[in-house]
């Protein structure tokens, strides 16, 4: 049996695609649109705020952002889907 890799399109090495926390998203299909965003968020367990320069990879119905640790290495820490995702106004009226 043989195995082709075609494309890596966020440079994750092959064998970590295989680990739990990874995402294949080789299989998301087309990358529409690529850049960085600074990213703000707060987990349940945690009451002060994370934030972080991302990767924000956009697919037709993902949304990815990933940290990057190296130019050629990606973690995904989100993976919204775009079909049940929503936006809302800030709370406080500012952006």
């Amino acid at each position: 049996m043989r195995r082709y890799i075609n494309h890596n399109p966020l440079g994750i090495p092959w064998e970590d695609l295989t680990a739990p926390q990874s995402l294949p998203v080789r299989f998301l299909g087309h990358v529409i649109l690529c850049g960085t965003l600074h990213v703000t968020w707060q987990s349940n367990r945690e009451s002060q705020p994370h934030t972080e320069y991302m990767a924000c990879i956009l697919f037709k119905s993902y949304l990815i952002l990933a940290s990057v640790s190296k130019p050629d290495h990606y973690k995904v820490k989100f993976a919204v889907t775009l079909a049940v995702a929503s936006i809302e106004e800030p709370s406080h009226g500012k952006g």
